[in-house]
C-alpha cells in the first residue's frame, strides 16, 4: 500500500490541527507536517513514526475504549518525549477503498492545549465553583429570566417552598411561589428608587408560599443581571424569618411577664408603706371616734348615729390597711370594663374572710342633723 496514495485520499495534509493516521493495532501510516511541528518542533523531522506507544502514553486497550466513546469525545493526551505538552484528542475510524481493497484506519487529531484551552477550563472551574457555592448557601436562592420562569433554584429554597430543585427548574413560574400580586409587587419594587436603588431590593419584609399552601414570612434581597446593558435575569436570595419570629414572639411574652412581675413587686411594696404610714392615723380616728361616741351616748345626744357610723366606716379602712399590709402576690379584678384594681382578698390569703372590702355605705352630709337645730 502506498502511504501517499493514503494521505492523498483521506486529505490528512489539509487538516488545521495535527493529525496521526494509524491502523487498528496502533501502527503509524501517516502523520501530517501540523503534528510533526507539534510533536518535534520540526516538518522535517527524520524522527520515525512506528506505532503509537513510541508517540503518546498509550495503553492497548486505550484504542477500544476511545472508539467506544461518545463520537467526539474528547481525551486528554501527553506527549512521551514532552510530558508539558498535552492535547485533545478525538478519534475517527475510517473504511478506505484502496487498490488492495476496503482497508479500516483511525484519524487522530489533535487540538493543542493552548492559552485558549486554558481559558476554556479556568472558565469552566470557576462556572462549577459558583454552581457549587449557590448550590451549598444556606441561604434559599432563586434566579428567573424576564418572562418569569425559574431558571437556578438551590438545595436551600427546599426548606422555604417544599418543591425539590427538578419540580422548579424549567417547570414553574415565579408567580407559583408568591401569594396573589405579591410577586407584581416585588418586581414593582425592585425597578424603583425608593429599596436600594433601581435593579437592588436589600431586605424587604415579604411573603413567600410553600408547596403546601403554607405562608412563609422571608427577608428578600434581589438584584436585576445585565448582559451588554440588557436586563435578562433577576435572582433573588431569601431569608426564613419563621424562627426569628418566634423567637421574638417568646422574647416578647418573657418581656411581659418580666414586667407584669416588676409591677407586682413594685405594687407590693407600695401597698406595704401605704400601709404602714395609714396605719398610726387610722389608730387616731378609731380613738377619737370612740371617744365621741361615748360622749354622746352620755348625753343622749341625736348625732350618736353620726359618730357610730364614723366608728364603723374607720374600723372598715382598718381592714382594708390589714390587707394591703399582707399582700403577698398580686392578683387582679374587674373595676369596670376597661380598669382592673387589685383583687385585696386574693392577693392577701392571710386575711380572714369578712366580707368584701368594698365601701357600700355612704355617708349623706346632708344628712347630718345639726345639734343647734
Amino acid at each position: 500500500m502506498s502511504k501517499p496514495l493514503v494521505k492523498k485520499t483521506l486529505h490528512v495534509d489539509d487538516m488545521p490541527f495535527p493529525v496521526l493516521l494509524i491502523r487498528p493495532d496502533g501502527e503509524i501510516v501517516e502523520a501530517n507536517d501540523d503534528f510533526r511541528i507539534w510533536a518535534f518542533g520540526d516538518a522535517d523531522s527524520d524522527n520515525p513514526l512506528k506505532h503509537l506507544q513510541d508517540i503518546i502514553e498509550f495503553e492497548p486497550n486505550d484504542l477500544r475504549h476511545w472508539l467506544a466513546a461518545t463520537p467526539d469525545a474528547l481525551e486528554t493526551i501527553t506527549l512521551k518525549n514532552a510530558p508539558s505538552i498535552k492535547a485533545l484528542l478525538s478519534l475517527k475510524m475510517i473504511e478506505q477503498r484502496l487498490r488492495n481493497g476496503m482497508q479500516s484506519f483511525i484519524l487522530m487529531i489533535f487540538r493543542p492545549m493552548g492559552r485558549q484551552y486554558a481559558l476554556e477550563q479556568e472558565l469552566k472551574a470557576t462556572k462549577e465553583f459558583l454552581e457549587n457555592l449557590i448550590d451549598s448557601s444556606f441561604n434559599p436562592i432563586v434566579a428567573n429570566d424576564l418572562n418569569g420562569h425559574i431558571i437556578l433554584y438551590n438545595r436551600s429554597a427546599q426548606d422555604v417552598f417544599g418543591y425539590s430543585p427538578a419540580d422548579v427548574v424549567g417547570q414553574l413560574m415565579m408567580t407559583d411561589l408568591y401569594p396573589e400580586n405579591q410577586y407584581l409587587r416585588v418586581r414593582e419594587k425592585l425597578r424603583s428608587t425608593m429599596h436600594g436603588g433601581v435593579g437592588r431590593l436589600k431586605n424587604q419584609r415579604i411573603d413567600v408560599l410553600s408547596q403546601s399552601g403554607e405562608v412563609v414570612p422571608v427577608s428578600l434581597s434581589a438584584t436585576l443581571l445585565y448582559e451588554d446593558g440588557r436586563e435578562v435575569a433577576t435572582v433573588g436570595i431569601y431569608t426564613d424569618l419563621r424562627e426569628k419570629l418566634d423567637m421574638e414572639q417568646a422574647l416578647s411574652r418573657a418581656t411581659e411577664a418580666v414586667e407584669i412581675g416588676e409591677r407586682a413587686r413594685v405594687a407590693t411594696e407600695l401597698a406595704g408603706m401605704a400601709a404602714h404610714e395609714l396605719n398610726q392615723p387610722l389608730t387616731s380616728v378609731l380613738g377619737y371616734a370612740d371617744l365621741l361616741r361615748i360622749k354622746l351616748e352620755a348625753e343622749r345626744s341625736p348625732l350618736l348615729r353620726h359618730a357610730e357610723s364614723v366608728y364603723t366606716q374607720a374600723e372598715r379602712m382598718a381592714e382594708i390597711v390589714r390587707r394591703i399590709g399582707q399582700i403577698t402576690r398580686h392578683e387582679t379584678t374587674h373595676y369596670s370594663k376597661a380598669n382592673m384594681i387589685i383583687d385585696l382578698r386574693a392577693s392577701s390569703p392571710k386575711a380572714d374572710s369578712n366580707p368584701p372590702t368594698q365601701i357600700d355605705e355612704i355617708i349623706n352630709l346632708d344628712s347630718i342633723e345639726d345639734p343647734e337645730q
